[in-house]
């Protein structure tokens, strides 16, 4: 094959790394690129905030005594600099800070760092504590009988806001809006009921329980206003949307169903897809979400490899599949034991026995094998791997972040 015939790739991965490589330019049958941050994303959320959609603007949805809170996901990109959007607008409306609160799920980080010095302490910021039974409150039952609690800091507020991303996700078929609130800020055995470990079999526009409950609740509480992102590379945005949460999630619904699909014609024998550090860390989760991307595209027995820096301690799920000796032994004790990671821990013991997955990370090579993956020690073995393969090639950059299914 003459040399004209490669092509040079180049895909991002990690903590801001990228590795190049050539293939045959015709074996190449997709390619997935994250799509570019937004230049001014200061400004664009300051204009979605000025002009929501199918919603008045914000500044004319509060009186100066209300109850501000702000129930904001945990890995929302640009989170501080959305909080200190939002403080400006009601500060403008003469809302005390006091009456401001934060709300988020157990695991955050403090999300005032861009608020004014004189302000950053006096807004309540609330760690959820969903084990605490004072930190909630009744709320209402939903048609199914469910009793809903919820934080306290959300119930006491005249004015709820939610902010957070849009995008896939394997149990809600969509995330986004309204799933900030159910189960994570709820109690513990909301959280362990809800638990799952994905709906493979479902497509993400297919009807799910859980988001259609998500959807009752915030109807229940009254929320009406949000903000919501879609990530690019590296923890940026690369649209914000605000709103009313109907119209905000079927736009954003939209925008990832058109940029964020992989649907190849047919299956690949050989995938490549990256990891990259964004808002919401760089741990299993996002190994784990895309190894099952790539798993759903990639012909049985065919090849996975896995550009990352992953690095993350194992939660009990993971190591419930380290001690068994196949990954089939696993799926039984994960249910049973229903685990905080058993999203995880499920997506990579179905993957590894559909496909040969090929890991580069900065996690302990002994540890990645005993995952039952073949563990990379640098990216010139990724090269290598990739310059010996055969057959048809998928390559989709930001994986964890995409939706993959071979085309009708």
């Amino acid at each position: 094959m003459s040399d004209a015939s490669q092509k040079t790739f180049t895909v991002s991965f990690g903590a801001k790394q990228a590795l190049d490589f050539s293939l045959p330019a015709d074996r190449v049958i997709w390619q997935h690129y994250a799509p570019a941050a937004l230049e001014e994303p200061v400004q664009a959320i300051r204009d979605a905030l000025a002009v929501p959609i199918e919603f008045p603007a914000l500044s004319q949805a509060v009186i100066p005594d209300d109850r501000v809170a702000i129930a904001a996901e945990v890995d929302t990109p640009m989170l501080p600099t959305i909080v200190a959007e939002l403080w400006s607008v009601l500060a403008a409306q003469g809302l005390e800070p006091g009456n401001v609160s934060i709300v988020q799920a157990e695991g955050a980080t403090d999300p005032r760092a861009e608020l004014p010095e004189d302000i950053r302490e006096k807004i309540q910021w609330v760690q959820h504590n969903p084990g605490d039974k004072n930190a909630v409150a009744y709320l209402a039952s939903t048609t199914s009988g469910d009793r809903i609690q919820l934080a306290q800091a959300l119930t006491d507020a005249e004015v709820v806001v939610s902010v957070g991303r849009i995008g896939f996700d394997s149990l809600l078929g969509y995330r986004g809006t309204n799933s900030v609130f159910y189960p994570m800020l709820s109690t513990a055995d909301a959280i362990a009921k809800t638990r799952g470990q994905g709906h493979a079999e479902l497509e993400p526009d297919d009807s799910r329980p859980l988001r259609q409950a998500v959807d009752e609740i915030a109807w229940l509480l009254g929320t009406q206003f949000t903000v919501q992102t879609i990530p690019s590379l590296n923890g940026g945005i690369t649209q914000v949307l605000a709103g009313a949460f109907e119209p905000v999630l079927r736009r954003g619904k939209e925008f990832v169903s058109r940029e964020l699909m992989v649907t190849p014609d047919e299956r690949p024998e050989f995938v490549i897809a990256t990891v990259t550090t964004d808002a919401g860390g760089h741990g299993w989760q996002q190994v784990a979400a895309a190894i099952a991307v790539a798993s759903r595209l990639v012909a049985r027995d065919g090849k996975i490899l896995i550009l990352s820096q992953a690095n993350a301690e194992l939660e009990l799920g993971m190591e419930i599949l380290r001690q068994v000796e196949s990954p089939s032994d696993a799926i039984k004790p994960l249910r049973l034991e229903s685990p905080p990671d058993l999203v995880a821990a499920t997506q990579i013991a179905t993957a590894v026995q559909h496909a040969n997955i090929y890991l580069l990370s900065d996690t302990n090579a002994d540890l990645v094998d005993e995952l039952f993956m073949f563990p990379l020690s640098d990216v010139g073995e990724a090269v290598r791997l990739i310059e010996q393969s055969e057959g048809p090639v998928v390559i989709i950059e930001d994986a964890h972040n995409v939706y993959g299914r071979i085309a009708e």
